[in-house]
């Protein structure tokens, strides 16, 4: 463990190391609201088993913390999740579309294509996916709050209810600014839930049973489900995650990393291989496709986090849980309170739809629009070809318009 830790630390008095312990697990913990948010939603509308995403999410933590020596986090691929979720894609298409994005990231790493790639698309046409999926996640939201009969006060929703969920909007909104109030806010609705789970009597008190009964391979054991998958899902997936994985996942982080850990250096060659292998490694056992973020990394940097002991301990937080606490673990997953997941997605919804307000310019604008309404009212795959042609089209008849009036 020493590997893990800077020389000041564990040659230090014990208030250093208590204080580095400290920031470091509460470092840990800074990037759980949208792995917990996304695990729930997976498990109540895609049909994963939580255990599995738990057990090779920590697993790969730990290896990650080990060979990097940094605060990387793993996040779940945002854009396939919250359009499995949305739109109902099985468990063995987001798995295959998870193994195949792993193979075309080390493909396009090996052959240093990914900044060719990362031109083609236009960085508006995928803020435009971003937002068009933030549209319809919030609407998939809205659905789960308002069609779901309510926990506590039966099958109407009062009052109180409604001025409660106007708090959380206007909570919410404060999250722009203050980032450990939402990571403080999605636990507290949490610990809500579980508050209403355990007093309907669905949820019993967590006992310690040790269990690997999720730990098979959902290519063997539900055969039917990969030969059922749709090969146009599987691309439309991978269409819609592969923009997304390498700006926020590979460019942002290893811009942020060379930043903050000039030492480590980990660049986007690391990162990209990182993220391809874990894909192909855990995608076949069940594991959610994941990829690194410099949200997460800034999440986890902001609550303390400076080293890989920090990812190490997350990882063995995980697996602990789904090693030994699976039953608990399951039940809260797929019984969550929808109302409250629906508050909970709310969350990520808006994450993906502020970052629409960083396009500037007409042509940027226009195919920004085009993309999102696109996506919304039609599908992802007829987005991204109908962003790309407004967005080139709109230069070539301005470049027309320059050249004739000059």
């Amino acid at each position: 463990m020493e590997t893990l830790l800077p020389p000041q630390v564990w040659k230090g008095d014990f208030l250093n190391k208590l204080s580095f312990y400290i920031h470091e697990i509460s470092g840990a913990l800074g990037d759980l609201p949208l792995f917990f948010i996304l695990i729930v939603g997976l498990s109540q509308h895609a049909g994963f088993n939580p255990l599995s995403i738990l057990f090779w999410s920590g697993l790969c933590h730990i290896v990650i913390g080990f060979i990097f020596k940094i605060p990387l986090p793993l996040q779940p691929m945002k854009a396939m999740g919250l359009y499995a979720i949305t739109y109902g894609v099985s468990q063995g298409e987001l798995l295959l579309a998870g193994f195949c994005l792993g193979v075309v990231i080390l493909i396009l790493n090996d052959l240093h294509l990914f900044e060719k790639l990362y031109r083609f698309f236009p960085q508006a046409v995928i803020r435009g996916i971003q937002l068009g999926l933030g549209i319809v996640f919030l609407k998939k939201a809205f659905e789960l709050i308002f069609s779901t009969p309510s926990p506590l006060m039966g099958e109407e929703w009062g009052e109180g209810v409604l001025i409660g969920i106007l708090f959380f909007f206007v909570i919410f909104f404060l999250f722009f600014f203050f980032h450990k109030l939402q990571f403080l806010l999605t636990f507290l609705i949490f610990g809500f839930g579980i508050f209403v789970l355990s007093d309907s009597g669905v949820l019993a008190f967590p006992h310690i049973g040790f269990s690997l009964e999720f730990l098979q391979l959902p290519l063997l054991s539900s055969p039917d489900s990969f030969m059922s998958s749709s090969t146009q899902t599987i691309l439309l997936l991978i269409l819609i995650q592969l923009p997304l994985t390498m700006a926020n996942s590979i460019f942002s982080p290893a811009l942020l990393i060379q930043d903050e850990f000039p030492q480590s250096h980990v660049g986007v060659s690391e990162i990209s291989k990182s993220v391809g292998l874990v894909n192909l490694l855990t995608c076949p056992f069940g594991g959610m496709p994941s990829c690194h973020g410099a949200g997460g990394l800034a999440a986890q940097m902001i609550f303390g986090a400076r080293t890989g002991f920090s990812i190490v301990f997350l990882g063995f937080l995980k697996i602990t849980v789904a090693l030994l606490l699976g039953s608990f673990f399951l039940t809260l997953a797929t019984h969550f309170p929808k109302p409250l997941l629906g508050i909970l997605f709310i969350f990520p919804a808006f994450d993906l739809c502020k970052r629409a307000f960083l396009i500037r310019g007409f042509k940027e604008v226009v195919s920004l629009v085009a993309t999102s309404c696109a996506f919304v009212f039609w599908h992802a795959g007829g987005a991204l070809l109908v962003g790309s042609g407004v967005y080139y089209g709109v230069q070539y008849l301005r470049k027309g318009i320059y050249e004739a009036t000059h």
